[in-house]
């Protein structure tokens, strides 16, 4: 359903491998989120296969997937609904890593029609830097965000989800491994190939999505206090960049820490 939830009061970070480059601006027709997502206590369980008792427990977010048809092609549309699956999972595992009662629900995983899969992610510039094609990220939000189109009609008007994610795999010349605008409603996560249960980049975008900001340094909105952090050498899930072997999937929060060091300030 079309909401999106209450006053947050997210006192933690999402960490993340994903580039700093990844904040956008808001595409044109993206709803900004007049409030971000409210927290209390949860157990995880998967998001794609969550049982009906969980989901009543929970604050939820509805969202629907839409995917590159060149990405079922290559791991088998069975192996890239799991690989999404263990994705939103870590997501909502690191909610309930806090206590927080807030579950990422998949309304529905379906293939994107408006874009061709030999379209490239990013826009096509010339040597003066005028986009000569428009990207895949573009083109499908205007697909996803405007009436007319199968991608709205499933999202806006079937569904009526809180948030829309657009998946596709990582290819040569792509600028990051995904993007959001603060606040906004949608997000894309490219996939790297690397092991689905250590992926956080869907974690860090949907964050960006609901407010959530990079370390202090490369934060350019949201909230003062959603900030990532780095403590005992790790990094928390809205870093900026960090590899997958010093990201730890949780928030960042003072009531955490690593080697001594608390994990946040606020």
């Amino acid at each position: 359903m079309k909401k999106l939830v209450s006053s947050l009061c997210l006192t933690a970070l999402f960490s993340a491998s994903a580039q700093a480059g990844d904040v956008r601006p808001l595409h044109p027709g993206e709803i900004p989120l007049q409030d971000l997502p409210k927290f209390a206590a949860m157990a995880p369980y998967s998001a794609l296969h969550s049982s009906a008792k969980a989901k009543s427990a929970a604050t939820v977010a509805d969202v629907v997937i839409f995917y590159q048809p060149s990405f079922a092609a290559k791991y088998g549309k069975r192996e890239a609904f799991k690989r999404v699956s263990a994705w939103v999972d870590l997501a909502n595992n690191s909610y309930a890593l806090h206590g927080h009662d807030y579950v990422l629900n998949v309304s529905d995983i379906v293939p994107v029609t408006s874009v061709s899969d030999d379209i490239p992610w990013n826009d096509v510039r010339d040597e003066d830097g005028n986009i000569i094609q428009d990207g895949a990220d573009y083109i499908f939000s205007g697909a996803v965000l405007n009436a007319g189109n199968a991608e709205y009609e499933i999202y806006q008007q079937k569904w009526k989800a809180d948030f829309v994610i657009y998946v596709r795999e990582l290819r040569e010349g792509d600028s990051a491994l995904g993007s959001a605008g603060i606040g906004g409603e949608s997000s894309t996560v490219l996939d790297n190939g690397s092991d689905p249960t250590r992926h956080s980049t869907l974690a860090h975008e949907v964050g960006h999505n609901i407010g959530m900001n990079h370390e202090n340094g490369k934060a350019i909105a949201g909230p003062e206090y959603a900030r990532a952090w780095e403590c005992g050498g790790q990094r928390t899930i809205m870093y900026s960049s960090s590899s997958r072997t010093t990201t730890d999937r949780h928030y960042s929060s003072p009531e955490l820490s690593r080697n001594g060091e608390v994990c946040g300030n606020a």
